[in-house]
């Protein structure tokens, strides 16, 4: 029972400092009074969201035109400050609730101090706690110490707590800390960080920047999340034996690593080659993005390439993944610069959003069985011209193949579904669209950005068939349309309307035969939604009518 109020103390005080902004007023109440920029908030009280002043020591008021302060930060969780260099911040008693991360903004703040009858907040030294310094809010940014030990009863590092403590060379993080929240210690110039054990959740980026050298994950850490760990000159992790779960992308920002090395009795992980694994190796988690190599073969056991598994691999220039692997995971290998030629197997089935994002390749050769192209999957390829799309792709994701050199593409006849910018901004002059089509997302074709703003491409032309999405999207976006054959009728899609698409609707209707879903439309001549004896009649009196 003592642990569980500790925690929930602990999540209460964190509240009070993070949801400041959710009770601002719908109605712009805000201006100016004094050297103060204020908001009105819904309960009556006022938030400080700024000071306009010119002196390095401030005091929050804690009453402004005859209401209560009780919020400090602005509507964009940053405290404006224009005119002074603020060293010293005094909060008053009034004060429940601080925006997180509100005090980032004052680069030359050194010291916070926090009236002593403040029922949600405290400092020390200068810093920034919550009342039972269960959590710790805010290192200021200039203070001038190298070093710091957090205090013991500390369990919660906030947001942006010791965010750009350029001078804090130093620090100690006690076993009674559970979290790190995002950006915690990013860009300190700490260059050696051990992680404790206790450490149950950290943040994106909550140990970050140009400085950090060294990560020290201790033995009994059971998780790394997404971003968690990123910094330009770490070469080398080693993953604990007691890891449970490393999220997708957890060693995505380490943009130097080179190797990664497990324990080997780790129950869930492995590395192999210097790089990660889950344990039997059928996921590949992360390769260093700082190997030097330029060519790569994965293959067996390897079944899915994980997302940011090798993301952000700037010597990479050539990939050939063997049979077995099915997957391709979200970003895995976006931001590859350098990587011009890819080779995927016939075993893929799945390649995830943004999976190819801006890299060099210049032709790709979607393999059949793929049922999806993910959003964004090619988009930024700027050098990509081919691609060739098998039958069994029904969908491709928005902005799938926006902003490449794309001058033709063949689309399925099995495509459904084209997501909006799918192709925008590339070197289509037209495009045919197979009747298969049912849904295309707003400006998916036909458009490319000039001067930042999206433009029509002048006589674009779409060929589809007549009363298809291709006609409607050409209407749609006033482009040209040129009918390739008839729709409504040809029940058989051989391109013509004859006394075989009358015998096909008889047929299904005396329930010799099926229909697919697109044939049934065709079949549907007077488009009721139904297909019964009315439909084969109007077509028999058309056909009449042409004879």
């Amino acid at each position: 029972m003592k642990k569980f109020l500790s925690i929930l103390l602990a999540v209460l005080t964190l509240t009070a400092f993070m949801t400041g902004f959710q009770v601002s007023a719908a109605s712009k109440d805000y201006g100016v009074e004094g050297d103060w920029k204020y908001e009105i908030l819904d309960d009556a009280t006022i938030r400080i969201d700024g000071y306009c002043g010119k002196e390095t020591e401030i005091t929050i008021p804690s009453k402004l035109l005859g209401r209560t302060v009780t919020g400090i930060g602005g509507s964009n969780f940053y405290f404006e400050c224009d005119n002074a260099d603020v060293k010293t911040m005094n909060i008053p008693a009034s004060v429940t609730y601080i925006g997180a991360g509100t005090l980032r903004s004052l680069g030359y703040l050194e010291n916070i101090n926090v009236d002593s009858n403040n029922t949600k907040f405290s400092s020390v030294n200068g810093v920034l706690f919550s009342k039972g310094k269960w959590v710790i809010y805010c290192y200021p940014r200039d203070k001038k110490e190298t070093s710091y030990k957090i205090p013991s009863t500390v369990k919660t590092i906030g947001e942006y707590a010791f965010y750009d403590a350029y001078n804090l060379v130093e620090i100690t993080i006690p076993k009674s800390v559970t979290e790190i929240r995002e950006h915690g210690f990013d860009n300190t110039g700490v260059t050696d960080v051990t992680i404790p054990a206790t450490v149950e959740k950290m943040g994106c980026e909550a140990f970050g920047g140009f400085r950090v050298k060294k990560i020290t994950l201790e033995d009994g850490l059971k998780r790394l999340d997404y971003f968690s760990l990123s910094g330009f000159h770490i070469t080398k992790i080693s993953i604990p034996a007691s890891v449970e779960y490393i999220a997708d992308g957890a060693l995505a920002g380490l943009s130097a690593l080179h190797e990664v090395t497990v324990d080997s009795a780790n129950e869930n992980y492995c590395s192999y080659g210097g790089n990660l694994y889950n344990k039997d190796r059928s996921v590949l988690l992360c390769r260093p993005s700082a190997k030097s190599a330029t060519s790569v073969t994965i293959g067996s056991p390897v079944k899915r390439i994980g997302s940011y598994a090798l993301f952000q691999s700037e010597n990479l220039q050539e990939v050939t993944v063997n049979d077995g692997v099915e997957e391709i995971g979200s970003n895995a290998f976006r931001w590859c610069y350098n990587l011009e030629k890819i080779t995927l197997p016939d075993t893929c089935k799945k390649i995830e959003d943004r999976a190819f994002e801006e890299t060099a390749i210049k032709e790709i050769k979607i393999p059949n069985g793929v049922t999806k192209i993910g959003g964004s999957a090619f988009e930024y390829c700027y050098h990509l011209q081919s691609v060739t799309i098998p039958d069994s792709v029904t969908e491709i994701g928005e902005n799938a193949f926006a902003s490449t050199k794309l001058s033709d593409v063949v689309l399925p006849e099995s495509l459904e579904t084209i997501g909006g910018d799918a192709f925008h901004s590339t070197s289509l002059k037209k495009i045919n669209i197979p009747p298969s089509v049912k849904k295309i997302g707003a400006y998916a074709i036909g458009y490319r950005w000039v001067n930042g703003v999206g433009t029509k491409i002048e006589d674009f032309e779409i060929y589809g068939i007549s009363g298809t999405e291709a006609q409607k999207y050409a209407e749609r976006y006033d482009m040209k349309f040129i009918s390739t054959g008839n729709f409504f009728g040809d029940v058989n899609s051989d391109g013509e309307i004859n006394i075989q698409d009358a015998t096909a609707i008889q047929s299904y209707l005396a329930g010799f035969t099926s229909l697919t879903d697109f044939e049934k439309t065709a079949a549907d001549i007077d488009e009721n939604g139904e297909i019964n004896i009315l439909d084969a009649t109007a077509l028999q009196k058309k056909l009449a009518n042409i004879i």
